[in-house]
């Protein structure tokens, strides 16, 4: 399943750096898309209580949905460390937590 997200964040750090540590907040606005995807659902069950059912295919066309995202992160140095809420905002989508690690340059 191919899926892409596009955000626009801002980094508050109201707290001072404490033992080479800083917590900051992370919010911001975006755009995600997943691609057209289709598959089989069913099948046959193995009871003679129930009659068997088949296999169907299905087809899902391509979903685009706006998202508000909030969430915290920690700075080590010049590594990070970011967790982040994705909600979807007058839409239709998925809610998403990522996690980012990683070092700054």
């Amino acid at each position: 399943m191919k899926l892409g997200t596009l955000s626009l964040d801002a980094v508050a750090r109201p707290l001072p750096k404490i033992l080479g540590a800083k917590l900051y907040l992370v919010g911001g606005l975006g755009v995600g898309t997943r691609a057209e995807y289709s598959g089989f659902n069913g099948g046959s069950y193995f009871s003679p209580d129930v009659a068997p059912m088949p296999y169907t295919f299905f087809r899902q066309p391509r979903q685009t949905w706006a998202f508000l995202e909030g969430g915290i992160g920690l700075e080590l140095g010049r590594a990070f460390f970011q967790l982040k809420r994705q909600s979807p905002v007058a839409s239709e989508g998925y809610t998403r937590t990522p996690v980012s690690i990683g070092f700054r340059f």
